[in-house]
This record gives C-alpha cells, sequence and structure tokens, in this order.
C-alpha cells in the first residue's frame, strides 16, 4: 500500500506540468490552476486522513477483519495442503445466494448509513467548505476562470486514475 507521500510526488510532477502550461497563459491562468490544485490536495489528504482513521477505528472496535491475502496463503503454504476444499453441489450453492440475498437486505441500510458517514467527516467538511471560500474569493475580485480553476482541480483525480498503469508492484 501507498502512502499519501509517495502519491504527492506524483501529484507535484503533474502540477509542475500545469504551472508550465499556465505560465505561458498568463497570471490568472497560474492564480486559478494553482488555487484549484491546492484545494484539490486539501481534500485528497483529509479524505485519507479521515477515510484511514474510521477504518482504524473499525478494526480496532473488531467491525472488520482483516483479510488473508491469497499471496500470503500461496507463500505460506506452497503446495495447498492445508486448502480447503470448496467445491459445493449446485443445490448449495442456490440456498448460499438465498441466504447471502436475506443477509443483504438485513445489513443493506446499516451499511449505507456506514457509508454515508463518510461523507460528513469533520476534516473532509473543512476541506471542502476551503475550496468553496477559495472560490468565493476569486469570484468577488473578479479573478475567476472557469477553465483555469477545473484544469486545476483535475490535476489529482486524473493523476490517481493514471497512477496504476505506471507503478504496478
Amino acid at each position: 500500500m501507498r502512502t499519501p507521500l509517495q502519491f504527492s510526488h506524483i501529484y507535484l510532477g503533474a502540477n509542475l506540468f500545469l504551472i508550465a502550461i499556465s505560465s505561458f497563459m498568463g497570471g490568472l491562468w497560474l492564480l486559478n490552476t494553482q488555487v484549484a490544485f491546492i484545494c484539490s490536495m486539501i481534500i485528497t489528504f483529509t479524505t485519507f486522513y479521515s477515510y484511514s482513521s474510521s477504518v482504524k477505528k473499525r478494526l480496532e472496535t473488531g467491525l472488520y477483519l482483516p483479510e488473508v491475502d491469497d499471496d500470503e496463503r500461496d507463500e505460506d503454504d506452497p503446495h495447498g495442503f492445508y486448502a480447503e476444499d470448496d467445491s459445493l453441489a449446485p443445490k448449495d450453492f442456490k440456498t448460499m445466494i438465498k441466504e447471502e440475498k436475506v443477509r443483504l437486505k438485513k445489513g443493506g441500510s446499516k451499511n449505507s448509513l456506514r457509508s454515508l458517514s463518510g461523507l460528513f467527516l469533520p476534516y473532509r467538511l473543512v476541506a471542502y467548505g476551503f475550496l468553496f471560500l477559495a472560490f468565493l474569493y476569486l469570484q468577488r475580485h473578479e479573478l475567476f476562470e472557469v477553465l483555469p480553476f477545473l484544469l486545476g482541480l483535475s490535476v489529482v483525480p486524473l493523476s490517481s486514475l493514471v497512477i496504476p498503469l505506471f507503478l504496478r508492484e
């Protein structure tokens, strides 16, 4: 698993490219892209921090048990001597599917509430508030330009989509 610091190097590299392009377009472009980029980075880091702390809390309380990775299992037992035989009859699959549907219906609202609570984490709200205030400041002082602001906001999400293509472990 990568840390936010390792990702930040890639984000900063993409930002340097954005700075180079924006400097040719003018000062307003540079200002808008950098304000949006900084807001996007703050949102990304606060989201990562908030979710990692909530996952740690759930692990400490025992709500989720960490799963054993298949690669780790293969290293411990390379020949599969201790592997469980998972062959089930077709009727067992049907009953298993019915039981799983019932279980999901019961836990559906609980899971929805857990994921919905992630929207209202305090750090994330502060980060989005900072983005909103930055937008208002630029708009009020007639410095806001839509295209460079959107480009600045999109650097982090687009970099996050491209990172897995280049960084394979």
